[in-house]
């Protein structure tokens, strides 16, 4: 599989703006190089890898499905602000950013979601996974107004809260694990169905 690698000169510009959007529906891994693309059209990576080097992933209003492809960003968040992101198995890591649904969802199905610095924030939308486990090392999980659902995955957190200000955490026979990091509920829910809070 070919590596498609997208540089400023291949988005537009967003009117008053810094940010860039992008169109495309090629099956092929995506490397972004140092600026924010916000995701408006949608896209389809038919299995590839969408990567970033210090710029960010956004959606507004276009979806992003990558079908057992990764979505890694170095230095940039992920944030769903009105398009929802899928990656049927495909892993979501951020290595020094935070990831956010500002109103569309995340769905990993067996993939895993990392966050290496960074916050998992559910702020409208909501985060599932179908046993895949969610991860952050030095930050937190909230919910402001979505769920996080994981269908049987673990929910661990490294020097991070875990908070819930409106919205529900079940991980449906997961463990959570909260390892120099405190639980706090205000407004949601914890669930486990059967698996140990810690």
């Amino acid at each position: 599989m070919e590596t498609l690698k997208i540089t400023k000169e291949d988005c537009q510009l967003i009117d008053g703006s810094h940010y860039y959007k992008l169109d495309v529906d090629e099956p092929t891994d995506i490397v972004i190089d140092g600026f924010n693309v916000h995701f408006i059209g949608g896209i389809d990576t038919d299995g590839g890898d969408i990567t970033t080097k210090g710029g960010g992933i956004y959606t507004h209003g276009g979806d992003i499905y990558t079908r057992g492809g990764d979505i890694i960003t170095n230095g940039g968040n992920i944030d769903t602000d009105g398009g929802n992101i899928d990656t049927n198995g495909g892993d979501i890591r951020t290595n020094g950013g935070n990831i956010d649904t500002d109103g569309g969802n995340i769905d990993t199905r067996d993939g895993d979601i990392i966050t290496n610095g960074g916050d998992i924030t559910t702020k409208g939308g909501g985060i599932y996974t179908h046993s895949g486990t969610i991860y952050t090392r030095g930050g937190g999980i909230f919910t402001r107004g979505g769920d996080i659902l994981t269908n049987g995955g673990d929910i661990y957190t490294r020097g991070g809260d875990i908070r819930t200000d409106g919205g529900d955490i079940d991980t449906d026979g997961g463990n959570i694990d909260t390892r120099d990091g405190g639980i706090d509920t205000h407004g949601g829910g914890i669930f486990t169905g059967g698996g140990y809070i810690h």
